[in-house]
């Protein structure tokens, strides 16, 4: 994994914290952040080394999107995925995680998971799959 990293964008911080520790201890190294704006700013100057997204769906819009309709907050994950497509392309993949009890969702190519499901061992499984499996295949 040498220098990639997981970034992951959620205002969340509980759930944040609590499940990077997970990855850590996993050996998946992760870059926290709780707005749209640092994210933005750490892909502008980083996006060469980050293996995978994971992005909360309900965020504060931040300067980013504050002048565009993100229905309170409540479409500012999709946003911020179709800001990373239009800048940067397919390069990285991405996923949403909310706080919703949903199944089987979809958000264009970027699936979408209940933070509810996906605690503890079975995200690491999920990240190590979405993120790195395709990777070290390739």
């Amino acid at each position: 994994m040498n220098n990639s990293y997981v970034l992951w964008v959620d205002d969340d911080r509980f759930f944040l914290e609590r499940s990077s520790e997970r990855l850590k201890w996993q050996g998946i190294k992760c870059r926290l952040v709780s707005s749209v704006d640092e994210a933005a700013e750490i892909m502008k100057n980083d996006y060469e080394n980050i293996a995978g997204i994971i992005i909360d769906v309900m965020m504060d819009p931040g300067r980013l999107f504050a002048e565009r309709e993100n229905e309170n907050g409540f479409r500012t994950g999709f946003l911020l995925y179709d800001y990373i497509r239009n800048k940067y392309g397919k390069g990285v993949s991405i996923i949403f995680l909310t706080n919703r009890e949903i199944k089987d969702l979809k958000y264009k190519d970027a699936k979408i998971y209940s933070k509810f499901n996906y605690r503890s061992n079975k995200l690491v499984k999920l990240i190590e799959k979405e993120f790195f499996s395709a990777k070290q295949g390739a």
